[in-house]
């Protein structure tokens, strides 16, 4: 048999010219995937663990404004810190594709944006400068306080210049231990948590710490 060396040098070629699936990519898949396998009553259970480590924490009692986000796709359920004496906010998504963050309470009227997330119907924007605490949705983290998220960028361009204000926003990631990820990469744009509460722990990882 004639191999001919021109054919099988252009498709090597060929092949190491494809691109390959963008890591954060993948994780994303690999974890969304172990989160989907979760039943209505684990997410329940680790929800309340996860809450009752939040609850616990020095972070949550001593903040007045904390901003929450609406559980979508087995995200860990938040609805039980609402009962707390806090003030809460909740993020809108607007149209030039930023973000806000909205009063809301049990009387805040909701409906869905175009993603599915509900969101407060209302006008009562809430400066950055007012959230103490903001608890942040992730697919993925790992232990340097790195948040894989959905890929949007919201919360990393809300909070960019974060670590400037004179009082930060404390970030804190709300995630089920399997979410942990040692591969996770920072990029330059991404903005890191400072603390990340999971069902079995509590990981410090910011410089307030």
């Amino acid at each position: 048999m004639i191999l001919n060396l021109e054919s099988l040098m252009k498709e090597e070629s060929n092949h190491s010219q494809e691109k390959p699936m963008n890591n954060k990519s993948s994780i994303r898949i690999k974890l969304n995937q172990k989160r989907d396998t979760l039943t209505t009553d684990q997410v329940k259970q680790k929800s309340q663990q996860i809450c009752a480590n939040v609850l616990a924490s020095d972070i949550f009692n001593n903040s007045d404004c904390i901003a929450v986000y609406s559980a979508l796709n087995n995200e860990v359920d938040l609805s039980c810190l609402l009962q707390s004496n806090k003030s809460f906010c909740l993020p809108v998504v607007q149209a030039d594709n930023a973000m806000a963050f909205h009063h809301c309470d049990k009387n805040t009227v909701m409906s869905k944006n175009k993603y599915g997330i509900l969101e407060p119907q209302n006008d009562l924007i809430v400066a950055t400068k007012e959230i103490d605490l903001c608890l942040v949705p992730l697919v993925g983290f790992n232990r340097q306080g790195h948040r894989l998220g959905m890929g949007g960028g919201y919360y990393d361009r809300y909070f960019a210049q974060n670590k400037t204000k004179k009082s930060p926003t404390i970030l804190a990631g709300m995630a089920y231990d399997f979410q942990e990820d040692d591969t996770i990469q920072a990029e330059s744009w991404d903005v890191g948590l400072d603390i990340i509460f999971t069902n079995k722990e509590v990981i410090y990882c910011g410089e307030k710490f």
